[in-house]
């Protein structure tokens, strides 16, 4: 999820032809140039205009300069408001501006001209900042422009670029995206072809305003590939390595922020174990001073000492959880997709039940345990089916997945936090069930759009798989290995689906 977005203006969130191409065609005329056809003209619309003149029509430099001047004696005053806002960009502006993000423009046309388009079609309201292009050509590379609106962003702090995208028709917006360290998307529906922004470098491309908004405002676990290093020393970018020194202390910076992200993600995991295990054996260690003999020590007390203390070790990591709130809050979406989580909320009572299964078969097959180390059903209920998901989701759903949310992409966020749930909660004897569990949970709060139902939908499935694993009523049904596998078949089968539908959808979506 992007926290800062720079759009160009032209071609990405207006229509400029007629007023760039009219004027230009003004201009030309100007200097004993006859240009009738203005669509002819189109390809000036992003680039700068010094650029325009000299490739187009091999100006020199004293003519070039003059065509500028007659270009802006009718674009200043007529031609900036030749302009059309494209459909659905003020709602998504507006959406964006809901979702706390911080939102530029970057344009090559001159500030004061930006500044007067975006206050006439009444959207200056829904950006932060507005960098473009001084009248004096100082700043007129879209690399500088770019630059400059991080500069203003960060005020002067490190920026974070690894959170900061460039949206753009041309190949101007994406190269200077890629030469500053950024991901870029492309939009199609501008004037730049698709061709033009696959060979310029684009991280996506989208060919709708609809495409453009499932990419900023949906979760669908799109992240940025890491920004290349230019070893080459080029340029006046301040992330290019300009000397051995240089790249020493970047490969420094980049292995300081390898080892941030990786604690970011499992460190409140670890710490979470820890303090749970720490919690329920010192518990279990001064309760135990009441009875004579550990025979006489009761499971129901045991089963209740480890759901509190896992309870008790989410204090350990609240802090994590106050980190990651505002990420949790921007991921939520304004339309809540039901036929995706239905099915999978299905799918994850069906794993549930075949889980519960599973471990009744192992429990029922280990020869060391007796009927009387089992806590009653209620007390299982309560500190296997709600006490511990409650703390394990509060964790991994709601710290880890979002942590590695911000550096990972696809769908690996939630395949390693799987990994993760499963490895710390081996201790429960039920990890992988929670896990698998866990992930479904996820991919549904991603579909609704908040954390709750992920909360929700995994106590739910918990409970149930604590309930069948616990109860004495269920021998008859699931008592062989076969009836176990066909639940989970079926719940692997509908998450298959499900998934193949869902990726369809996002594929529309983005065309």
């Amino acid at each position: 999820m992007y926290r800062y977005i720079l759009f160009d203006l032209d071609g990405t969130l207006s229509d400029p032809k007629v007023g760039i191409c009219t004027s230009f065609q003004y201009a030309l005329s100007k200097l004993g140039i006859d240009e009738p056809d203005i669509d002819k003209l189109e390809p000036v619309i992003g680039p700068p205009l010094k650029e325009s003149f000299a490739n187009m029509y091999n100006l020199g430099e004293e003519e070039i300069q003059q065509g500028i001047t007659y270009y802006r004696e009718r674009y200043s005053d007529v031609g900036k408001f030749e302009n059309e806002i494209y459909p659905g960009i003020p709602e998504l502006l507006r959406d964006l501006k809901k979702k706390d993000r911080v939102v530029a423009v970057s344009s090559s046309k001159p500030t004061v001209y930006v500044e007067e388009i975006l206050e006439h079609f009444g959207i200056r309201e829904y950006f932060d900042y507005v960098v473009g292009a001084l009248l004096d050509g100082t700043r007129d590379k879209k690399e500088d422009i770019i630059n400059e609106t991080i500069r203003q962003m960060f005020d002067g702090a490190e920026p974070d670029y690894d959170e900061i995208v460039m949206v753009g028709d041309r190949k101007y917006d994406i190269e200077a995206a890629l030469n500053v360290g950024i991901t870029s998307i492309g939009v199609t529906y501008g004037y730049g072809s698709r061709e033009e922004l696959e060979e310029a470098g684009a991280t996506k491309i989208v060919n709708t305003v609809e495409g453009l908004r499932s990419l900023l405002l949906i979760p669908m676990g799109f992240s940025k590939p890491a920004p290349a290093i230019d070893l080459t020393g080029e340029g006046e970018n301040p992330r290019k390595a300009k000397s051995p020194e240089d790249l020493k202390a970047m490969s420094k910076d980049i292995s300081r922020k390898s080892f941030a992200n990786t604690w970011g993600f499992a460190g409140p995991a670890l710490m979470y174990w820890l303090g749970s295990s720490a919690l329920f054996y010192g518990l279990a260690f001064l309760t135990g001073l009441f009875f004579k003999n550990k025979a006489e020590y009761p499971p129901t007390l045991t089963a209740i000492l480890f759901g509190l203390g896992h309870l008790l070790a989410c204090l350990f990591v609240l802090r994590d959880f106050k980190s990651v709130a505002k990420h949790i809050k921007d991921r939520t979406v304004e339309e809540p997709n039901i036929k995706f989580a239905i099915p999978a909320f299905f799918a994850q009572l069906v794993l549930a039940v075949g889980m519960g299964s599973f471990y009744k078969l192992a429990f029922a097959t280990n020869e060391t345990t007796t009927e009387t180390q089992v806590p009653p059903l209620a007390i299982c209920l309560i500190a296997f089916g709600i006490m511990v998901p409650v703390a394990s989701n509060f964790v991994f759903s709601g710290i880890c997945y979002h942590r590695a949310g911000k550096f990972m992409r696809g769908t690996i966020p939630m395949l390693f936090t799987i990994i993760l749930c499963s490895f710390m909660e081996r201790s429960t004897g039920t990890g992988l069930g929670l896990a698998l569990l866990m992930g479904i949970s996820i991919f549904i709060a991603d579909k609704m759009g908040k954390y709750i139902y992920s909360l929700a939908s995994f106590v739910i499935s918990a409970f149930v798989m604590t309930a069948v694993q616990y109860s004495k009523t269920t021998n008859a049904i699931y008592d062989d290995s076969m009836a176990v596998l066909r639940f989970v078949g079926v719940a692997g089968v509908i998450m298959i689906l499900v998934n193949v539908f869902d990726k369809k959808e996002r594929e529309l979506e983005s065309k």
